[in-house]
């Protein structure tokens, strides 16, 4: 077996804490949120964000990740109106 095949077949986490890390660094976060602010702009209806988080899933399923670190910030779009109450 190759050993890029092996690497594919195994079980993976995917943690939050190496972006954590490099968000201390100023350079990096301002260049993460100069592009991270203007892509959460496109969505904009509930549709979207399932779409979003599916798309998600299935990629990590395909790499065969068995635990993820999900986070969501609703403070982010209901600021600009987006998932509030109707």
């Amino acid at each position: 077996m190759e050993l890029s095949d092996f690497i594919a077949k195994m079980p993976k986490a995917e943690l939050i804490c190496t972006l954590r890390e490099l968000l201390s660094h100023h350079l990096f976060a301002h260049l993460f949120l100069a592009v991270y602010y203007p892509n959460m702009s496109v969505l904009l209806i509930p549709e979207e964000f399932f779409n979003l988080a599916r798309a998600y899933l299935c990629k990590y399923k395909e790499e065969n990740i068995v635990h993820t670190e999900c986070f969501f910030d609703p403070q982010a779009h209901t600021s600009r109106g987006i998932l509030s109450q109707q």
